[in-house]
């Protein structure tokens, strides 16, 4: 049976997590942050928060301050996809152990860090009558690829709120993001050094020290008591514009 990985889907399951993670953290603001297909879907659930058609998530929607997305680009994204299952051909369906499930990450140079490697892979693994296979068979879900991307220049460049994106090179971009970046629509960061797809992984030092980064650069609210500082100047900022 193929299992569902609709946009659909994945966006519900995505907004349980925030809502969980709001709930257990009521007082802090969020920023929004993915990769890949992770990216999509923050960019997607943000949009989906700020949409006059979702009125039920205004608490949420207060919350949420900034976006971030890493390695998600709509044009190289889908120009790729007819390569994917090629390359995902050349990917073992099982291995011996996790750690060569591990070594096999890190040598294809899909994390290029050994550390990140160690750290990220094992939860992608589970382990049946001594062979380790992978937790998701990415096979299955490709015919829901280009709905995970289809749209998601526009809708990243439109979303009004602080955002950044972060790619390993900005040749990367498509023509629309490159367009709307030369307009400051929103901010780019590239990383030049031994990165991949996976930057966050590769470099987690840099990546960490461009969201803190982020948070000072837009002067994001950080707790309930800046998000109400900041609210109140935007409203009587609003309120002086309109008796002017």
């Amino acid at each position: 049976e193929t299992p569902d990985f609709s946009v659909e889907f994945l966006l519900a399951a995505t907004l349980e997590v925030l809502e969980e993670i709001h709930a257990s953290f009521p007082r802090h603001s969020i920023v929004l942050v993915g990769h890949s297909l992770g990216g999509s879907l923050a960019a997607r659930l943000y949009a989906g928060l700020n949409s006059e058609n979702e009125p039920k998530l205004p608490e949420l929607r207060r919350f949420c301050r900034g976006l971030v997305v890493i390695e998600t680009v709509e044009g190289t994204a889908v120009e790729a996809l007819p390569e994917m299952s090629k390359y995902l051909s050349h990917i073992p369906k099982s291995f011996d152990s996790p750690s060569q499930a591990i070594k096999f990450v890190f040598d294809t140079q899909q994390v290029r860090n050994r550390r990140s490697a160690r750290l990220s892979t094992p939860d992608q693994l589970v382990s049946e009558n001594g062979k380790t296979f992978w937790r998701t068979e990415l096979r299955l879900t490709e015919k829901f690829w280009p709905s995970w991307f289809e749209g998601l220049s526009k809708l990243f460049i439109g979303t009004p709120t602080p955002k950044t994106l972060i790619l390993a090179d900005a040749e990367r971009m498509d023509k629309e993001l490159m367009i709307a970046q030369m307009q400051g629509k929103f901010k780019l960061v590239t990383f030049k050094g031994k990165v991949g797809h996976s930057v966050h992984e590769d470099d987690p030092l840099g990546t960490a020290a461009e969201l803190l980064k982020f948070i000072e650069d837009f002067r994001v609210a950080v707790g309930i008591e800046q998000m109400d500082e900041a609210d109140k100047k935007s409203s009587e900022a609003s309120g002086s514009f309109f008796s002017s």
